[in-house]
């Protein structure tokens, strides 16, 4: 913020913090993205959490988006999700925090082939009771 305005132009004087500011500090700049990463509210949820229009948050997601990114790619803190990524992350590191939702997929037709991908947690299994 200091070199560069919202619109990613370089500022021809240095930066400030204006007082009217809907996210005057970092530590809120930080909230607001991370709480739009994870919930992925309606922009207009957000604007009326985070006291602004629409089109404000609007331009602070993209704007906030890209620098989280290309802070967490400077200390090489990306998720990874392809495999070759994790043996590659995993190899240089001592600890990692593995997301392990279970995600749907397109499973094949052949049935002998569909038990490979069957991961045995939706069996439902109904008994009676006399």
């Amino acid at each position: 913020m200091e070199h560069f305005t919202l619109e990613g132009k370089v500022r021809q004087r240095k930066g400030y913090v204006r007082t009217n500011n809907t996210l005057p500090y970092p530590e809120d700049r930080l909230l607001f993205i991370l709480y739009y990463l994870k919930n992925y509210p309606l922009q207009e949820a957000m604007a009326a959490s985070f006291g602004m229009t629409q089109s404000q948050v609007s331009t602070w997601v993209q704007r906030l988006s890209s620098l989280l990114e290309k802070a967490l790619n400077k200390q090489d803190c990306l998720p990874v999700r392809k495999g070759e990524q994790l043996r590659k992350a995993l190899s240089k590191e001592h600890s990692v925090i593995i997301d392990g939702t279970e995600r749907t997929i397109q499973r094949p037709s052949d049935q002998e082939v569909q038990k490979d991908y069957y991961s045995g947690k939706k069996r439902v299994i109904l008994s009676r009771t006399t």
